[in-house]
């Protein structure tokens, strides 16, 4: 199957984020990567130009922007989270999963 590169490039950078990594500068993405910093900073560009990243605060550091959490959010309600997490709450008592699974917020 042949890929878009430049795009694979840029999911590549937005894989990147987690939890204990919310923030990135051009230069730590470049190293992560193995990508060379101008590349990196074409990507990064392109990525906050289409809403994926953002500037944080006029520093030189980037973060998940809303078009993210936009798709992450589109996804989340593509799966019923009750179901995926049921065989995973084995070991709560009855009332709380029944309290969990009846919340709709």
């Amino acid at each position: 199957m042949t890929i878009n590169q430049s795009l694979a490039h840029g999911l590549e950078i937005l894989f990147l984020y987690d939890t204990s990594h919310q923030v990135y500068t051009v230069t730590e993405v470049s190293k992560l990567l193995g990508y060379s910093q101008s590349k990196t900073y074409r990507l990064v560009r392109t990525l906050i130009k289409y809403g994926f990243l953002q500037e944080e605060n006029g520093t030189v550091q980037y973060s998940l922007g809303l078009n993210a959490l936009h798709l992450g959010l589109l996804a989340q309600k593509q799966f019923n989270i009750s179901m995926i997490a049921r065989p995973l709450m084995g070991g709560f008592p009855f009332g709380y999963i029944s309290k969990i699974t009846s919340c709709k917020g």
